[in-house]
């Protein structure tokens, strides 16, 4: 007998089911299972809602299927099933695993009729429902372990592989032994020949009296796009360029993987690595931002007991990576710290490296410079039992940033040499990027302004020299915003000269040109760069109120607050509250009369903007701004209410600060204190008499 697989014949003794048939659904539901009434006349109080209650409709009147339903609401089939589906009432009687355990059969029952059977399913449907029972009654471990080892069969889909058999000229029994049963199979489960030659022949009879749509090709097709699979050594290598920072190679090696919209489909092996490589990407590449955050959304579907504790810990940090470049440091912190707990426990070191960095930075972005810097050092010893010393050079560099910003400037220069010597043969122009960058504010911390403006030249160099440009870098606005901040404070120090005005105005006209195009950048995306655009905004701010455009930086100063408040930065919020002050201060000095109600009125908002930077000031560990924010406050406090024991207090915390951040040495800023020390002593040595007339302690004294 030719064991070749026969199409189907038509005829009035067999029916070919469509899966469009509305009775195969129907014949899994249970009587505890309903489908909805049309809710086309509740009123849609939002889009969304409008949205869910044409789907039902539709839906109730047959139109669409579960499946276009649940896509349609952005959900699983399974989680349309429990919504819209099943009457959890009828469902009341049975413990809570029993209906979640229901709700699984239907929906499985779904994605069958859509897809058939897997192989696994139907080796394992047919053996239960005919040798099983005899083979316990034989023998109940042998079938017990003949059970086990076909429940680790493929789960590919069985109308699918079948066509493509049938297209290349498989035989039933070939299809059977080759694909179904495979050497791997047999070899991995110890399957003796006359068990399966026995398994081979019952299965060839299954497949042959089985319904017809298995072998119908209007079902299926031989021909479609195939998942692509991730190899081990594409995650391998993956890994070790973005690791050793080989950022050509890396870019090379992802563009030729795949260029679909979605970059990994979530139940392929290694689907979580791979995105977390993705994720990391972004530093170098940021229009992968949003692929990868779509990507995510189709791992969300799915239940995390699909994936293994290693896979959740990849998700984690993927999700960690999007929220931070989204700029949600908060729910980034979540993420890295869920990823880090579950690298610890399955003993990867290279991975808990990497979230160690990763949550560095994000406490960086909240102004936690302390607690950054914990985890950086943290990060940087992991790694250093590690082979990837440019990585290292990475972690290095963040160290000197929070080193830095927390006024320790001398150790941020020895800590930048080693770490561009780390990086200086790679080709990772971001990192290098980052450390000329650093090197600039280094020098214009020290007052150097026009080589800090050379500096940061050279940093926008090597920002756009990598070759991972489908858009501009945001590390290229950032630094346009410090040549514009040089550029303003050079301004500043000129204008004292009565000869250097035209060279003022020219340099703040190049600082206007720096924020224009740092702006341009961020408007890229500005979903995912508020506290950028906040900081363009602040630094416009400046610029206006040096320029005598008082209402002007006053709105500039709004805009930067509202920026920080949608990202709730404390860091960007203080600053703007902090310039409002300083805006006010530069307009009262500037009119020439002023008005006792106008000066009552601008004294408290004066006093409201001190307080409120101040608080915002003291959720970070900037002791820059929290010494602004305390002198500010003092002079309020003289201002408005005389109370010169609370400015004292303020004068004792902002020299503090000053202190910690090794700043009250410098000339500016021992003039800023100095100068409400003066005033503290004034108001001291003034008293108030019961019609409110002011009078000194001799004066007093002699009364």
């Amino acid at each position: 007998m030719d064991n070749k697989i026969k199409p189907p014949t038509a005829g009035p003794a067999r029916r070919i089911r469509d899966y469009r048939d509305r009775s195969l659904f129907d014949s899994l539901c249970s009587s505890s299972l309903t489908f909805p009434i049309a809710s086309n006349d509740l009123p849609a109080e939002s889009d969304f809602e409008y949205q869910i209650a044409e789907v039902e409709r539709l839906f109730s009147a047959g139109q669409i299927s579960v499946e276009v339903a649940a896509n349609r609401l952005g959900l699983t089939t399974r989680e349309f099933m429990a919504e819209f589906v099943c009457d959890r009432g009828n469902l009341s009687s049975t413990d809570y695993s029993e209906q979640e355990h229901n709700m699984g059969e239907v929906a499985a029952g779904i994605d069958e009729i859509k897809t058939g059977r897997s192989i696994r399913k139907f080796v394992v449907d047919w053996y239960l429902a005919g040798d099983y029972i005899g083979d316990v009654a034989t023998n109940n471990d042998e079938a017990e372990k003949k059970l086990e080892a076909l429940q680790n069969l493929s789960q590919e889909s069985l109308g699918v592989v079948l066509r493509q058999a049938l297209s290349v000229g498989y035989s039933t029994s070939e299809f059977v032994e080759e694909v179904v049963f495979n050497k791997e199979w047999q070899t991995s489960h110890g399957v003796d020949p006359k068990t399966l030659a026995s398994l081979v022949s019952k299965t060839c009879s299954a497949l042959e009296s089985t319904d017809e749509y298995l072998f119908n090709e209007t079902w299926f097709s031989a021909l479609h796009v195939r998942v692509k699979e991730i190899s081990d050594r594409l995650v391998e290598r993956l890994v070790r360029f973005i690791s050793r920072r080989c950022i050509r190679d890396a870019k090379e090696l992802l563009e030729s993987w795949d260029d679909r919209e979605l970059l990994v489909s979530p139940l392929q092996k290694n689907a979580a690595i791979l995105l977390n490589q993705y994720a990391q990407w972004i530093d170098f590449d940021f229009s992968f931002a949003p692929r990868v955050e779509a990507t995510l959304a189709e791992f969300r579907r799915l239940p995390r007991n699909l994936f293994s504790p290693i896979d959740s810990a990849h998700l984690d940090m993927a999700e960690g990576l999007v929220n931070l470049h989204s700029e949600n440091y908060n729910e980034a912190i979540v993420h890295f710290k869920y990823a880090m707990k579950m690298a610890h426990s399955q003993r990867d070191g290279d991975l808990l490296a990497i979230c160690l960095y990763f949550l560095a930075r994000s406490y960086w972005r909240k102004g936690l410079y302390d607690k950054a810097l914990q985890y950086a050092r943290r990060a940087k010893k992991r790694n250093e039992k590690l082979a990837r010393p440019e990585r290292g050079g990475a972690i290095e560099m963040l160290e000197c940033w929070l080193l830095f910003l927390l006024g320790d400037w001398e150790s941020a220069q020895k800590q930048l040499d080693n770490a561009q010597k780390a990086l200086r043969a790679t080709d990772d122009f971001i990192n290098l990027g980052n450390a000329k960058s650093l090197r600039g504010r280094l020098c214009q911390a020290e007052g150097e302004y026009e080589r800090a403006h050379e500096i940061f030249e050279d940093a926008i160099h090597e920002f756009q020299r990598s070759e991972c440009r489908h858009i501009k870098h945001r590390n290229i606005a950032r630094t346009y915003i410090s040549m514009a901040d040089v550029r303003y404070l050079r301004a500043r120090e000129l204008s004292q000269n009565a000869d250097s005005r035209r060279r003022v105005l020219e340099l703040r006209l190049e600082a206007f040109e720096h924020l224009a195009a740092a702006e341009q950048i961020y408007l890229q995306d500005p979903e995912r760069n508020h506290c950028g655009m906040g900081k363009v905004h602040n630094m416009r701010a400046f610029l206006y109120e040096a320029s005598g455009e008082f209402n002007r930086a006053s709105a500039e100063t709004e805009l930067a607050y509202f920026f920080g408040s949608r990202k709730n930065d404390h860091l960007l919020m203080g600053k703007a509250k902090k310039n409002q002050w300083n805006i006010m201060k530069a307009a009262r000095e500037r009119r020439s009369e002023l008005d006792d109600d106008d000066t009552v009125d601008e004294a408290i908002l004066a006093f409201a903007s001190a307080e409120e930077a101040l608080h915002h000031a003291e959720q970070t560990n900037n002791r820059r701004l929290q010494a602004r924010c305390h002198i500010h406050l003092g002079h309020s406090v003289l201002r408005l209410d005389r109370d010169h024991v609370r400015a004292q207090k303020c004068y004792d915390d902002a020299d503090r600060c000053l202190r910690e951040s090794n700043l009250s040495t410098q000339g500016h800023w021992r003039e800023k204190i100095e100068r409400l020390q003066q005033e503290i002593k004034k108001y001291r040595n003034t008293g108030v008499d019961e019609g409110g007339n002011s009078f000194t302690e001799t004066e007093a004294i002699n009364q």
